[in-house]
């Protein structure tokens, strides 16, 4: 099976929905997951259940937030798109993306393109997103959805032993194939 074929299969099985309040035991769980603590956060990141609910919540409220669900099969939920950041008039946005145990599948970039287009037709001109330099993974999948990286920021992320740098991508919809 050709790989353009694999992902239009792929993609029927990914859908987003919109966190809620009972989440916050699924987010807590990857959050405390060590692979997505050594490429996503700080290496002394620590989280409690009512946390990840407080964080939640005030997402909810929050018309410069937007934070998903990825869904696989219409069953399971396996990660999270997040924007953290949207100015006033949804014309940029900073973006967030992990996924739990399902890695290694195409199942984020399937997810972040169906998010890219919501974004797409809601008038956003510009996505942002950080990642830290020793995370290739993200990194292939934001350049594989036409993100350039935009600039370094040097040794700004200490991941317990060593300062590392975080890479800047940023995407122009009017750039996108």
């Amino acid at each position: 099976m050709d790989a353009s074929r694999k992902e239009v299969e792929s993609s029927k099985m990914i859908t987003l929905r919109n966190v809620e309040e009972k989440d916050a035991q699924l987010i807590y769980t990857w959050k405390c997951d060590p692979v997505i603590k050594q490429y996503a956060m700080d290496h002394d990141y620590s989280t409690t259940l009512e946390d990840q609910l407080h964080d939640i919540q005030c997402s909810l409220h929050d018309s410069e937030q937007d934070y998903k669900i990825i869904v696989l099969n219409n069953e399971f939920s396996i990660g999270y798109i997040r924007i953290n950041w949207m100015d006033n008039n949804k014309k940029k946005a900073w973006l967030r993306f992990g996924l739990g145990l399902h890695r290694g599948h195409g199942y984020s970039r399937i997810a972040l393109d169906l998010y890219i287009k919501y974004l797409i037709n809601i008038g956003c001109l510009r996505i942002e997103a950080e990642v830290y330099s020793n995370n290739s993974a993200s990194q292939k999948i934001l350049e594989s959805l036409d993100f350039l990286r935009e600039g370094i920021k040097r040794k700004a992320h200490f991941n317990g032993t060593e300062y590392i740098d975080i890479y800047v991508y940023g995407l122009l919809v009017d750039e996108k194939r």
